[in-house]
């Protein structure tokens, strides 16, 4: 997180590779990290999934370091957004390719597609109170979602329910 590049190794632990994010429309080159909160997750196929914490996005990446694409377009305060300093703070992969994520200051858990359309809040910032440090997250291949609770001192699962839609 310091130097703001995402570092490839080979199954042997030799450094492969070294990237950065690309320049925005600005001109504005790198991962912009605030923040300690600089989290990535493998994705589907040979992708990658790194969060830009200080451009309030996330971005993909082929295993090579190539920039496929980025979400949201632009930060704010609605739902579908991530608003604050440094969000999201973590993500997880999900079974069908989409995306969890979890943010700071507003604490809550909200999934999307793999290309960021919004499917919902999955735990609501009211279910955290007390701590609004961002939680770290796991899916499991059924699509639960794991979230670390150090407030709590625990592992909440979260799963979609019986009818809801994806």
């Amino acid at each position: 997180a310091r130097n703001r590049c995402v570092l490839g190794f080979t199954p042997e632990g030799a450094l492969r590779q070294t990237f950065h994010s690309p320049a925005d429309a600005e001109g504005q080159a790198g991962f912009l990290v605030p923040s300690p909160y600089f989290d990535l997750a493998a994705g589907q196929g040979r992708t990658l999934w790194v969060v830009n914490p200080g451009r309030l996005r996330l971005e993909e990446y082929s295993f090579e370091g190539e920039f496929i694409g980025a979400w949201p377009e632009q930060a704010g305060m609605h739902i579908e957004a991530f608003c604050g300093c440094c969000n999201p703070a973590h993500i997880a992969s999900l079974p069908d390719g989409g995306l969890a994520t979890a943010e700071k200051g507003i604490p809550r858990i909200k999934v999307y597609s793999r290309r960021g359309a919004f499917r919902g809040v999955v735990a609501p910032p009211q279910l955290f109170e007390g701590f609004d440090l961002g939680f770290d997250l796991a899916a499991d291949a059924g699509g639960r979602i794991l979230v670390a609770d150090p407030f709590q001192r625990q592992v909440r699962v979260f799963m979609r329910r019986s009818g809801d839609t994806p």
